[in-house]
């Protein structure tokens, strides 16, 4: 069986995202999702190419953004002190940082960003990350430490863990994203969200906020019962008894693959 949402499907806007990867994971659960990015998108997808501050303060559900960290990153805070103009960048950075931090309407907001630096932290009030996680404990065995400003969320818990994969591999192969080679697209290869936490996005902080909204009475949570022939999903009056027709445990099945076994005998019905 299948948990899903019926009726009210809730809204997740993807800040800073052009790749889709973390919208489609929230697709997949039924959620209406939106990505935000001055790029077109690369997948397939509702997506608002333009300023986010257009669409930010909507009636969304959840906000997961990606602000740029080009004037954060703690790798690149030298550049401070060898280029001024830098500096007022860097409030810039702080002043769109904070849109989200201080949303005044969205309960759950998650910000994702690399370590940042001292003169960030200090531009942002003083707000330190709330966790870090690592792309090895996703089931990838690679390491871009990354950071979570969380605010109503829980903390996103590893799924798979290869460490012990990543730890045997070449440097090169560990560290990819490091040693990508000069190209158009290297900034946007390194940007992009790994498949394995955006799955774990959505299930854990989507499943999170899916059942607060349930608490609070504006999403209705049903089970979904489907046909273990034919995978439609079944309303109460269609669905048969179940039937022990398995060696493990009985299975629920539509009146309309009950009666093809009736009729042609379950060997020929199984898939």
């Amino acid at each position: 069986m299948n948990i899903s949402a019926k009726g009210y499907k809730p809204k997740v806007l993807i800040a800073c995202e052009y790749s889709g990867v973390v919208r489609a994971e929230f697709e997949k659960r039924g959620w209406d999702a939106t990505s935000c990015d001055l790029l077109p998108t690369d997948k397939t997808g509702k997506h608002y190419q333009g300023n986010v501050e257009d669409i930010l303060y909507n009636d969304w559900d959840l906000i997961i953004a990606h602000p740029p960290c080009t004037y954060f990153t703690n790798s690149g805070v030298c550049w401070l002190h060898k280029d001024e103009s830098r500096w007022a960048k860097l409030d810039d950075a702080a002043r769109f940082f904070n849109l989200f931090l201080d949303h005044p309407k969205c309960k759950y907001i998650a910000i994702e960003n690399p370590i940042p630096h001292k003169y960030a932290i200090e531009r942002i009030k003083n707000r330190k990350y709330t966790q870090t996680v690592q792309p090895w404990q996703f089931g990838h065995p690679e390491s871009k430490r990354t950071c979570f400003w969380l605010r109503g969320l829980p903390l996103l818990a590893e799924t798979n863990n290869v460490k012990s994969v990543f730890e045997k591999l070449p440097k090169k192969e560990a560290q990819r994203l490091h040693y990508l080679p000069p190209s158009k697209d290297r900034w946007k290869i390194r940007s992009t969200t790994f498949k394995g936490i955006a799955e774990a996005m959505a299930s854990q902080w989507g499943g999170y906020v899916e059942s607060e909204l349930a608490k609070q009475k504006v999403l209705n949570l049903q089970r979904v019962v489907c046909c273990a022939l034919c995978n439609q999903e079944l309303e109460e009056y269609e669905i048969k008894t179940c039937r022990q027709m398995w060696a493990t445990e009985p299975e629920m099945i539509c009146e309309t693959c009950w009666n093809r076994i009736q009729n042609e005998g379950y060997k020929n019905v199984m898939p």
